[in-house]
């Protein structure tokens, strides 16, 4: 599933800079762009070193949020992909972004110009951790089995570290910057910065680690694993490499460790289905302090402000919290609304987006602010849909469950019901007054019945079933509202009358999936398009006939 920005073209042009007055929509807008709708899924969230500004990378590039007053400041387009590691420099001037594994790039970032800086090209897989050292001079930058170092000023490699035989999760320079941590597998490396020898490895981890970190004063590292089976925290004296303490508390992976600023505290994020929680830990003891609760997803990082009071933590549902430490109270709380699936209205001015809180928002599309929110699931939405007239809204969750609401009060008109099984994917009537839903009904062990439920928008009453006998993955009316084209994954196409339901004719000249279907304005003709067997074609057919009339070959990618 991917999480979508949408920009709306117009005459508007670029604002770039820290513009206080604007609101995210606006913020670095391509030329020609009027809006954008959403801010994308959260990837990696880091104070500055001052503690005046707060980076977001989501996937689609990076927030730049006042610390103090969370006020939107700028956005950086960042790679085309998931952010999978940010880093401030110790100046606070330069930011490292680290791409995910479709932009491999490290890109460092001007924050007084709010510009692109350098890109840093090499590593053959996403950049999992990114780590300054403590001069500001050379930064370390881990992916798949390679550490880079790479000298900031000039962008060259410095040094390489290879030879691992599993991933390096993660790197971490020491307070004095002579001292590399890095994690790979169930080993702990510590690396001698000035040639790249390793200095010591730790041994105790009966699973992979996924995080290290040393304390402000450079005589702690701490070691976390990322098992589903092992939850546990190791804290190691870094002068003799045995370990200290060993903290249990975690029920889930643990994703994420933090110290404090003063290094007394250290803080740990928990990775359970239903247990977002972070736990404070006392450093000296091993002892737990605190349990913080309130996330509806996991916690997958934490970051402390430069002063201690602040914590801030996010979660891949698009959730960032600011806690306030002396109370254990959230102090703010924003929602980069991970967006699912989109629909327009026929009118074009309005834009329906889902997101991950199982929440519609609809979208005013000439300025690009919300104009409702649509609620009432107790899942996530699987598609959206509007009615042609416009005046219908219908949601399918993947529950299964199908809501129909009134565009204009956004009160819910109607609760389809339906067999077992779950709703896959709807479409309206031309005359919006029937909604079609594809159906996967659990038969037996491995079996399923597949149909297609007609329902009465009107009343939200059931009004016919065609059992299809083949997996549905999309279904067409043609613009008379007469004729419902289905596609099956077994590669035919199938016409079917809608007023009694009879099969008219299967379409079966395509030897590769077809994954699109299009009825001609008129509605005479039928274009399929189908990819694989070396069959990426379109082909158009003739629906009173169900004739082949021509076929479009030639395609080097599927239709």
């Amino acid at each position: 599933l991917f999480t979508l920005t949408l920009l709306i073209v117009s005459s508007v042009g670029i604002r770039p800079g820290f513009t206080q007055d604007m609101a995210y929509t606006q913020l670095s807008l391509p030329e020609g762009a009027k809006a954008r709708l959403g801010k994308g899924s959260v990837g990696e969230v880091t104070y500055s070193p001052g503690g005046a500004l707060l980076a977001v990378g989501s996937n689609i590039g990076i927030w730049l949020y006042d610390a103090k007053t969370f006020q939107e400041l700028a956005f950086l387009p960042g790679q085309m992909d998931w952010i999978y590691s940010l880093s401030f420099s110790p100046d606070g001037k330069t930011l490292a972004s680290g791409g995910g594994d479709m932009d491999c790039t490290i890109r460092l970032w001007d924050i007084a110009m709010v510009s692109l800086q350098t890109t840093l090209t090499g590593h053959m897989s996403g950049v999992r951790s990114l780590s300054f050292s403590p001069d500001g001079k050379t930064l370390t930058g881990c992916s798949n089995r390679t550490v880079f170092f790479w000298d900031v000023e000039t962008g060259v490699v410095k040094l390489t570290l290879t030879g691992h035989k599993y991933r390096v999760n993660s790197v971490a320079f020491s307070p004095d910057g002579k001292t590399l941590a890095g994690c790979s597998n169930k080993t702990l490396f510590l690396w001698d910065v000035e040639t790249g020898s390793v200095k010591a490895k730790l041994l105790r981890h009966t699973t992979v680690v996924n995080r290290v970190l040393f304390s402000p004063d450079g005589k702690t590292l701490v070691s976390a694993s990322r098992s589903e089976k092992d939850h546990t925290i190791f804290l190691w004296d870094v002068e003799t490499g045995s370990l200290k303490a060993k903290l249990i508390g975690h029920t889930a992976m643990v994703s994420h460790v933090l110290f404090s600023p003063d290094g007394k505290t250290l803080v740990s994020a928990n990775q359970g289905e239903r247990d977002h929680a972070i736990f404070f830990w006392d450093v000296a003891t091993g002892s737990l302090k605190a349990k913080l609760t309130g996330h509806t997803g996991t916690a997958n990082s934490v970051l402390f402000s430069s002063d201690g009071k602040t914590l801030a933590s996010r979660s891949p549902d698009g959730e960032v919290h600011l806690w306030d430490v002396g109370t254990n109270s959230v102090k703010a709380r924003f929602d980069t609304d991970r967006v699912r699936s989109i629909a327009f209205s026929p009118d074009g001015t309005t834009l329906a987006s889902t997101n991950q809180n199982r929440k519609v928002h609809l979208w005013d599309v000439k300025t690009g602010s919300v104009k409702g929110t649509l609620t009432g699931y107790t899942g996530r939405i699987r598609s959206i849909s509007f009615s042609p007239d416009g005046s219908t809204f219908a949601g399918v969750s993947y529950s299964g469950k199908v809501l129909l609401w009134d565009v204009e009060t956004g009160s819910v008109k109607a609760t389809l019901t339906r067999t077992t099984g779950e709703v896959r994917s709807a479409a309206f009537s031309p005359d919006s007054t029937t909604l079609a839903g594809v159906t996967w009904n659990p038969k037996d062990y491995g079996d399923y019945d597949y149909k297609v439920f007609f329902w009465d928008v009107a009343t939200g009453k059931r009004k016919r079933i065609l059992d299809t006998g083949s997996r549905i993955r999309r279904i067409a009316f043609s613009p008379d509202g007469t004729v419902l084209a289905s596609l099956s994954y077994d590669s035919e196409v199938r016409l079917w009358d809608v007023e009694t339901g009879v099969l008219k004719t299967e379409l079966d000249e395509h030897k590769g999936e077809v994954r699109s279907v299009a009825f001609s304005p008129g509605g005479k003709v039928l274009a399929t398009g189908s990819r694989d067997a070396g069959d990426d074609a379109v082909l158009l057919w003739d629906v009173a006939t169900g004739e082949l009339k021509e076929k479009f070959a030639g395609h080097s990618g599927s239709v």
